[in-house]
């Protein structure tokens, strides 16, 4: 009976003592093993990484992208919904009229709702165009694209010829409108040839969608581009659905209107 007690205890104390030892070594075991994080990246191999760096460099300039195009967006002189009756008569009365270039290139007329006051920045003057209460529908931009090139004679094809303007292919034109749809996450979806004034005009359609907020709606843009004076002009028109119709025909009403300057 003495005996199976002392066998009792002497087991119950073993117990005692192997347990805190057990968990000691089970933390020390667990603070030595890798984390699951570390052990996930060492799998990785330097060329993930090296594209993995690639994939941020890139988002981070896109939206770098972003941020800048939404700037020239707040930058961009349009008035709010809720003009007054004040500044809607100031806008519009400085609107239409004959439009000279300060260099004496060219004049044009402007039809009434077109800003006689554009906006110049890098050599492109931007119009704002305009109801008669004063709201803003739409804007214009007419900038020197480029002088025109001669051709030798039988070094194109008629072919060739034909899909060129004042010796500078279609294709050249259309990929500028492309890069700049790129910037305005926007897209081109036509191309046309055109002849307005007797002139032979390339036309260039483009669109860009509506913001997911809804605070823009999504913008039709027409690009034409004319040789004048030996120099290739483009004058492109932005304008939501309902009005692209109207700037349109008024751009055409500006292209037939352009005349020598005064140098």
């Amino acid at each position: 009976m003495i005996r199976a007690a002392a066998l009792s205890l002497l087991m119950f104390v073993s117990v005692a003592v192997t347990l805190p030892l057990a968990d000691s070594l089970a933390e020390g075991l667990k603070g030595n093993r890798p984390s699951a994080s570390r052990s996930a990246r060492r799998r990785h191999s330097r060329a993930w990484w090296r594209r993995y760096r690639s994939r941020l460099a890139r988002r981070r300039a896109a939206e770098a992208r972003a941020r800048q195009i939404a700037a020239l967006r707040g930058e961009a002189p349009v008035a709010p919904e809720s003009l007054d009756r004040s500044r809607a008569s100031n806008a519009v009365a400085a609107t239409g009229g004959v439009f000279n270039d300060p260099s004496g290139q060219w004049s044009m007329r402007l039809p009434r709702g077109w800003s006689n006051r554009p906006a110049i920045q890098n050599g492109e003057m931007r119009f704002r165009v305009f109801e008669k209460s004063g709201k803003p529908v739409g804007q214009a931009a007419f900038a020197f694209v480029t002088s025109a090139q001669p051709v030798m004679d039988g070094s194109l094809s008629a072919r060739a010829r034909k899909q060129m303007l004042a010796g500078v292919p279609f294709s050249e034109l259309r990929s500028a409108v492309i890069d700049r749809m790129v910037m305005s996450n926007g897209f081109v979806t036509n191309d046309i040839e055109r002849e307005i004034a007797g002139r032979k005009v390339y036309v260039v359609l483009a669109q860009t969608a509506a913001s997911s907020d809804g605070r823009t709606p999504e913008q039709f843009l027409t690009f034409y581009f004319m040789e004048f004076e030996g120099r290739i002009y483009s004058l492109g028109v932005a304008a939501t659905r309902e009005t692209a119709n109207r700037l349109n025909a008024e751009a055409e009403q500006v292209l037939n209107s352009l005349s020598a300057g005064n140098r």
